[in-house]
């Protein structure tokens, strides 16, 4: 497997069930990268699912209005430069997917800057009860340490996991393979990519524990 877990995440689907919720996947995603690219968590564990629920509903509302993930994420990295001035945040944006495997791709190169990824992938699977093919969409993150070039990924379903590079295989082909191991899904595409990189450092707890 490319894909060593680390950290495992706390199964919220009870709290999901019970709320009617449609899923963390977003706001448990952009709260675990903005808070340790900006300095804010020095854990490369999951967040708080409670706490990116309330993004959740931020963003739910906005894509009612607006439609698509990036103008929110525009949003909420807005709100974060003005918090964190110092750490000088560069925005890079792809907005289909030749562009968002290329940007994720590049993003596993050598680099000397701290760096987050944000994905939007659209997943085509047969639904179990209806037995017909369904469409949903899945955010996910990565972040790369400027001092080793580690790569780490985070899915709220799973939790964060380290990058294992193989030679000759590219990061993308392996967040595919890793996604496609869920049961029911048959077609992953990336639709969308925005990464975050500053040339500051950020304080990381390193202990790889699953819990």
């Amino acid at each position: 497997m490319s894909f060593k877990l680390l950290h495992r995440s706390i199964d919220y689907r009870a709290h999901m069930e019970a709320t009617n919720g449609g899923g963390f996947c977003f706001g448990q995603t952009w709260l675990w990268m903005s808070e340790i690219i900006s300095g804010v968590s020095g854990d490369l564990s999951p967040p708080n699912f409670l706490t990116g629920g309330k993004i959740q509903a931020e963003y739910e509302a906005h894509y009612d209005a607006c439609g698509g993930s990036l103008p929110f994420v525009d949003v909420k990295v807005s709100e974060l430069r003005l918090k964190v001035p110092d750490k000088c945040l560069v925005q890079r944006s792809a907005q289909d997917h030749e562009s968002s495997v290329e940007l994720v791709n590049e993003f596993s190169l050598a680099s000397g800057e701290n760096a987050v990824i944000y994905m939007s992938w659209m997943i085509a699977g047969k639904c179990p009860l209806l037995k017909v093919m369904r469409n949903s969409s899945h955010a996910m993150g990565l972040l790369k340490l400027k001092n080793n070039g580690k790569i780490y990924l985070f899915d709220a379903n799973h939790g964060v996991l380290e990058w294992v590079r193989e030679p000759g295989v590219k990061l993308k082909k392996d967040i595919k393979k890793f996604m496609l191991q869920s049961p029911g899904r048959s077609v992953l595409i990336m639709r969308s990519a925005m990464m975050l990189s500053t040339n500051s450092d950020i304080p990381l707890n390193f202990e790889h524990v699953i819990v």
